[in-house]
């Protein structure tokens, strides 16, 4: 049962990278099919002849999955607008980087971190990867050089953390 809610989280995620993505390709016409422009948002054909349309794909995707992630896509299109204005770009090292930090912190392996932590929130390592680590590392590339730590913020984390130390007890 969990391989196949695996697989089909695999191909849904697959599918939506390619129906968010700028520009798609159009699927490729099968033998017998006549190419007209308004063919051109076609992404599949079942039996060959059956075209399915991002539209189609769209809705199939939102009555099932809700608009919840919609709010995920507003913001990462947002921050990513924004760090592209700013010129910062991330490579596939950075978040493999980030999520091995991760898995390091948690002291679990990959496909423990898979099976448990992203089992309870219901995602998949793409959508993990996508989703989560890439605007928590253009997030923090962009406002990294709007950040001043100065002398008096230390000092007030310090004694936040070891200041003084008061030892009570309740008597009854």
């Amino acid at each position: 049962m969990r391989v196949a809610v695996r697989w089909s989280l695999a191909v849904l995620g697959l599918a939506m990278a390619e129906v968010a993505q700028a520009q798609i390709a159009p699927a490729p016409l099968p033998s017998g099919v006549a190419n007209d422009p308004g063919q051109s948002r076609i992404v599949a054909y079942i039996y060959e002849t059956i075209p399915i349309t991002r539209e189609e794909l769209g809705e199939y995707l939102i009555a099932r999955f809700g608009t919840e992630r919609l709010d995920l896509l507003v913001n990462k299109r947002i921050i990513e607008i924004e760090c592209r204005k700013a010129g910062i770009d991330i490579t596939q090292a950075e978040i493999d980087e980030k999520l091995n930090g991760d898995l390091s912190s948690l002291n679990v392996d990959r496909k423990t971190f898979v099976d448990q932590v992203l089992g309870k929130y219901k995602k998949s390592l793409y959508e993990w990867r996508e989703d989560v680590l890439r605007p928590q590392i253009l997030l923090a590339k962009l406002v990294k050089s709007r950040i001043k730590v100065t002398e008096d913020d230390l000092k007030k984390a310090h004694d936040a953390y070891y200041g003084e130390k008061i030892e009570c007890r309740l008597i009854m």
